[in-house]
């Protein structure tokens, strides 16, 4: 047993492990996710399980890994090993042959996984489940995730939430708009970034909740929430800044500094006045953005202008991958992935060594599906 799993699993009390996983969300290496991971499976208090997931997190995103692209090329996925491994005892061996069936999109399989969710008593592996059954099925699979979203575990009442929105139908999304209300945070920000489009007023009001709230793992989760939907107002604005003051650190401050920075022009300039002031920092990352920042969106208005003549499918999903809004790129990478077509094929083979790790992942496996 190294350092880590001594301090995590040797019945230290909350005060100790929490400053654990602050220094690995710090310092932490490749090899501190297995433990982390492992970690989270027990039951935990709301901070504990966001700081081993926010460890986890960093640690990809430092060394540039998105979750899709972990090896689980070491997997056998022959029928019988296969079928061994899944009601194995051990659960994270359960929860890697999933995550292996799933990365490598074999829906052989999907009749065994919904096998298995009959009888799973381990929460996370239920999580599991819920995420690859969704992603394997597709819509098809819509009432076979419903019943999670009440499950009492907020992993799981989050995944399904994340799963019915990826499956993009008609049916899902009245299922998701109660989730805004959910209890957990990390089920609240996947139903409004979910939702974020069609409901602004009821997606604002769950992330000002959250921002109010005052514990550090809802404050963090709104945060999250607007680096990727940065839609503000004078009450939002006024939070931000209270936040910024009372911030305890230095990447708090930083964080919600970056966020304010995403403020359209015309807020800046009247932002900008009120935390020159209170806060360096702020005041000279609006200064330095304010030009960039127009020039982004001048850019964005060219490109989302188009002929008189009708834009084909093909044309609109090529024009959203050379867009600089990353969530615009992913998702008609995801959709063209979802549903392939022959002249994708070029497109694929295009992004195929894209700078971004999850847009590589789905046109390769797009090229696959296709070959």
């Amino acid at each position: 047993m190294n350092n880590l799993e001594n301090e995590l699993f040797s019945g230290n009390s909350a005060i100790v492990k929490k400053v654990t996983l602050k220094q690995i969300i710090k310092y932490g290496k490749l090899e501190d996710i297995p433990i982390l991971e492992k970690f989270t499976m027990q039951k935990l208090d709301s901070e504990l399980y966001f700081l081993a997931r926010k460890g986890i997190e960093i640690i990809k995103e430092k060394n540039n890994i998105h979750p899709a692209e972990l090896d689980f090329t070491h997997y056998s996925l022959e029928p019988q090993n296969v079928k061994i491994t899944l009601f194995n005892d051990d659960p994270w061996k359960r929860i890697r042959i999933i995550q292996a069936i799933t990365v490598n999109n074999k829906s052989d399989y999907l009749r065994d996984l919904k096998e298995l969710l009959k009888y799973e008593k381990n929460d996370y592996v239920i999580a599991t489940l819920v995420k690859a059954i969704g992603l394997l099925g597709h819509e098809h699979e819509l009432d076979t995730i419903k019943p999670f979203l009440e499950w009492y575990d907020s992993r799981v009442r989050a995944n399904a939430v994340e799963t019915l929105g990826n499956m993009n139908t008609i049916k899902s999304f009245p299922l998701i708009i109660p989730k805004l209300s959910d209890p957990s945070p990390r089920v609240k920000i996947n139903a409004a970034n979910l939702l974020f489009t069609n409901h602004k007023d009821k997606t604002r009001l769950a992330v000002v909740e959250m921002l109010r709230h005052g514990a550090i793992y809802q404050v963090e989760s709104a945060l999250y929430f607007l680096e990727r939907h940065p839609f503000f107002d004078d009450e939002i604005r006024e939070i931000l800044i209270a936040l910024h003051k009372r911030a305890k650190t230095e990447s708090l401050r930083k964080k919600i500094s970056e966020i304010i920075k995403h403020i359209s022009v015309k807020k800046l300039s009247s932002i900008s006045d009120i935390v020159k002031n209170e806060s360096p920092d702020v005041s000279t990352i609006l200064d330095k953005k304010l030009r960039h920042k127009h020039n982004i969106e001048k850019i964005e208005k060219l490109r989302e202008k188009i002929d008189d003549k009708p834009e084909t499918e093909l044309e609109r999903f090529s024009r959203h991958l050379k867009s600089l809004n990353f969530e615009k790129r992913r998702n008609a990478i995801v959709t063209m992935y979802k549903y392939p077509r022959t002249e994708y094929l070029k497109i694929f083979e295009k992004y195929s060594n894209d700078k971004h790790p999850v847009i590589r992942f789905f046109a390769k496996k797009g090229i696959d599906k296709l070959k």
